[in-house]
């Protein structure tokens, strides 16, 4: 079975060098993508409000749903991950609007969470449709 999974973009947090997890992992035909925050050396560290940060999370989405060949139309379902529903919603909407494929609407869900990182605001993680793959039969 493992021989099935496909697990790709391991992640190290600073205080480790070895991965803790990956961000990616493909299996019987769905693409799950871990929490995506932002979280890269290579970008501002957390950038921003609620808007801004979804913004940026949305933009790592697409990113790693384009190395597996699928994109936004493809997402089957997210949960969203906000510190503070009463500030967030709003302008995480806002972002998401101008982002999603009005004709491939997953399904979602929206929650309040403490996040790991103090400055992160949103997280949001996607389960999707591998385009091509379809999943195992029994």
């Amino acid at each position: 079975m493992s021989a099935d999974i496909l697990r790709d973009d391991p992640f190290c947090v600073p205080s480790s060098s070895s991965p803790i997890f990956n961000m990616r992992v493909e299996y019987g035909g769905l693409i799950f993508l871990s929490g995506m925050a932002d979280e890269r050396g290579e970008r501002a560290r957390y950038p921003g409000d609620y808007k801004a940060q979804t913004t940026l999370v949305l933009s790592y989405i697409d990113e790693q749903l384009q190395k597996t060949g699928a994109s936004k139309a493809h997402i089957l379902k997210v949960v969203v991950y906000l510190r503070n529903m009463e500030e967030g919603i709003g302008p995480f909407s806002e972002a998401w609007d101008a982002w999603k494929d009005p004709a491939s609407l997953p399904v979602r869900t929206c929650v309040e969470a403490k996040m790991v990182h103090l400055d992160a605001l949103v997280e949001i993680d996607v389960t999707a449709a591998a385009p091509n793959k379809p999943p195992p039969l029994k």
